[in-house]
């Protein structure tokens, strides 16, 4: 059986901390700007057509790919950030400050988290999170590496390393290669525990290599990690 390890990423916002001000942003007539770290819309569309610089230009590429259909975008990151277009604001999916949110000026107010997630946790739970794992189920993201890099459901919560990583194959899809510490925050807000990473040790021990196709040298390391606690060999890599 091969054991996780803990690969830390910050998850959303403390209570009371706020995402730094960043260059304000001219919202398109009849639409609303709401900034970077409200998180993004939830709904069937949530497609992306591209790239784009701006908010404003994200939203212009949805309506001009979907039409009327578009109730909200969100831009991730700026410069050729990913571009995802939604048809609707269900509710709403915990985001991080470089990911922009425009809505129709229809929609006053944000609605409700899709879920709630305790920002407030206190840091030392992590210590035990090799065990409470298994008890709460590693969440299973795939990642389309040549396509924006957007997370996407793998399916169940209590696949392997293995299997979530047979089920992103099956999707034509990779494990999550996490470039920085905004995609690791990003990653970390979807997942209601933790999920997996392409990250592992599974052909040398100790030997810590990305999935192939994944460019990234990021790591960051929870304190003491990796440490094959309690003897276990700990070879793949969660956030």
């Amino acid at each position: 059986m091969r054991h996780c390890i803990i690969f830390l990423a910050l998850v959303g916002l403390a209570s009371g901390e706020r995402c730094p001000e960043n260059e304000a942003h001219e919202a398109p007539p009849g639409t609303t700007y709401w900034g970077g770290g409200n998180g993004w819309c939830q709904s069937d569309l949530d497609q992306s057509p591209g790239h784009a610089d701006t908010p404003a230009e994200c939203w212009d590429l949805c309506v001009a790919t979907y039409g009327n259909a578009i109730d909200a975008i969100e831009l991730n990151g700026e410069s050729r950030g990913s571009c995802y277009c939604q048809s609707s604001c269900d509710c709403m999916a915990e985001g991080y400050c470089e990911q922009y949110l425009i809505t129709r000026d229809t929609i006053g107010a944000l609605p409700e988290r899709c879920y709630e997630w305790d920002l407030d946790e206190d840091e030392d739970e992590d210590e035990d999170e090799d065990e409470d794992e298994d008890e709460h189920g590693v969440a299973c993201f795939c990642q389309d590496l040549g396509a924006g890099g957007k997370f996407s459901s793998g399916g169940a919560d209590d696949q392997s390393w293995n299997e979530c990583r047979a089920s992103c194959e099956a999707l034509g899809l990779s494990l999550p290669c996490v470039m920085d510490a905004a995609e690791s925050e990003a990653l970390a807000a979807l997942a209601h525990w933790s999920a997996w990473l392409g990250l592992s040790a599974a052909d040398a021990e100790g030997d810590f290599t990305w999935t192939a196709g994944c460019a990234s040298t990021f790591v960051n390391w929870d304190d003491g990690e990796p440490n094959n606690w309690g003897g276990l060999p700990e070879n793949c890599a969660v956030v």
